[in-house]
C-alpha cells in the first residue's frame, strides 16, 4: 500500500537514474560568475529606488539610455521589470542621439502636423530668413489651425511658380493641400465653378415649375461642375509629374514636355521656374520637310544646401544678417526628404521654307 503523508497518497521515489552530460566549453568562466559581480555606486542607488511609480520610469529611462549608448553609462548590470520601467525604456530614444535625430527628421518630413505647420507657413521662394514668417503663424490661432490642422497654405504662391508647391510639399512628405486652395491657384475657374453651382440650383428650381429661367439645363451645369471637380487646379498641378527609377534611385519628371518648356528659359544658363539653376543639355536634329526635333535633357537636385560660392555671395551681400538664412537652409537640407528631377523633353517645330520666307519676310 502506498505511503501517505498528511492524508495524501505519495509515490515511492523512482530508482531510474538519467545522467545528463554537461557541455564542456573552452572557457567555463567566459560568462562570469555570480561571485564576480561587484555593484558600483549607481547600482547601489538603483537598488534603493522602487521599481514602481516615477522611480521605475527613471530606472527604465536610465537602462534604455545605457543600451542606446552601447553601455557607455556606468552600471546597467541589472534589469528592472515593471510597467513603469518599460515606459521609461520606451521613451529613452529621446536621449539617443541616433534615434532622436531620426525622430526629429520624421517629425519634420514625415507628413506630420509639424510638417504641415512648416510647409504651410513658409513659401518656397527667395533666399531669406523665414523665422518671422513661422512666428506669424505660431502666434495667430486662426493661421496656426489653418496650417497645422486644416493643411491650408497660409500664403499666395507667385504666378508661374505653382510647380514649386508640388516640390515643396513633397519634401515634407505631404500630398495635395486642402481643396480650398484651388481658389488660390486659379481664381477665375473657381469663381466660374461657384457661379455654375448657383445656376445649377436655379435651373432645378425653374425645371420643377416646368419653366426654363437659366441659360443651360441643370444637367448641363452639373456636367460642367463635375468637369471642374474631376480636374481641379490642384489635381492638374499634381498630375504634371511622374516618377521613374534609375539604378535603384527615384526621380521625378514632367509627364508633358510642354509643362517643362513653359518654365524653361531660351538659352543654356537660363533659370527654370521650378528648378532655378539646373543642368540641361539641348540636342537638335534637323529632319526632312524643314522640321527640327529638339530634345532637352534636364536634371536638378531640389535641395537647400548652399555651395561655397553661393554661401560667400549671400554673406557678402547681407553680412551678419545672412547667417540665419544659411543655418535655416542647412537644417532644411538635413531634415527634409531628398528630391531630384530628371527627364527628357521633346519638341518638334517647323521652320519656314525659303519660298515662305521670301513671300512673307516678316
Amino acid at each position: 500500500m502506498p505511503p501517505k503523508f498528511n492524508g495524501f497518497t505519495v509515490e515511492e521515489p523512482s530508482s531510474t537514474r538519467v545522467d545528463m552530460p554537461m557541455p564542456i566549453v573552452d572557457n567555463p568562466r567566459r560568462h562570469g560568475l555570480i561571485s564576480e559581480y561587484n555593484p558600483n555606486l549607481i547600482d547601489k542607488i538603483g537598488n534603493l529606488v522602487p521599481d514602481t511609480g516615477i522611480g521605475g520610469v527613471l530606472k527604465g529611462l536610465y537602462s534604455g539610455t545605457d543600451r542606446n549608448l552601447f553601455g557607455m553609462l556606468p552600471s546597467g548590470n541589472y534589469e528592472t521589470v515593471s510597467p513603469e520601467s518599460d515606459l521609461g525604456e520606451d521613451i529613452s530614444f529621446l536621449a539617443d542621439p541616433i534615434a532622436g535625430a531620426k525622430g526629429l527628421k520624421y517629425a519634420v518630413s514625415g507628413g506630420t502636423p509639424v510638417s504641415k505647420l512648416l510647409a504651410n507657413s513658409i513659401y518656397p521662394e527667395t533666399y531669406s530668413n523665414k523665422w518671422q514668417i513661422v512666428k506669424r503663424v505660431l502666434t495667430d490661432k486662426k493661421l496656426f489651425k489653418g496650417a497645422a490642422i486644416d493643411d491650408m497654405p497660409q500664403y499666395e504662391i507667385a504666378k508661374n511658380l505653382e510647380d514649386r508647391l508640388f516640390a515643396w510639399r513633397t519634401k515634407f512628405g505631404l500630398g495635395k493641400p486642402n481643396p480650398k486652395y484651388n481658389q488660390n491657384l486659379d481664381m477665375r475657374r473657381f469663381h466660374n465653378y461657384n457661379i455654375d453651382k448657383s445656376d445649377y440650383h436655379k435651373a432645378i428650381g425653374f425645371e420643377l415649375r416646368g419653366k426654363k429661367g437659366t441659360e443651360l439645363t441643370s444637367g448641363q451645369y452639373l456636367k460642367r461642375m463635375k468637369s471642374y471637380e474631376q480636374n481641379t487646379p490642384i489635381d492638374r498641378l499634381w498630375n504634371k509629374f511622374g516618377t521613374h527609377t534609375e539604378d535603384g534611385k527615384k526621380y521625378y519628371h514632367y509627364k508633358n514636355p510642354e509643362d517643362y518648356y513653359k518654365g524653361a528659359g531660351r538659352a543654356i544658363g537660363d533659370q527654370h521656374t521650378l528648378f532655378g539653376g539646373y543642368s540641361r543639355k539641348i540636342r537638335n536634329k534637323k529632319k526632312f520637310d524643314y522640321k527640327t526635333v529638339s530634345k532637352e535633357d534636364y536634371y536638378d537636385n531640389w535641395d537647400f544646401a548652399l555651395n561655397k560660392p553661393l554661401k560667400s555671395y549671400h554673406l557678402r551681400r547681407h553680412g551678419g544678417d545672412g547667417w540665419p538664412t544659411v543655418v535655416q537652409r542647412s537644417l532644411a537640407e538635413a531634415l527634409l526628404k531628398p528630391l531630384e528631377f530628371k527627364g527628357t523633353a521633346k519638341k518638334i517645330f517647323r521652320k519656314r521654307t525659303a519660298l515662305e520666307a521670301s513671300e512673307y519676310p516678316f
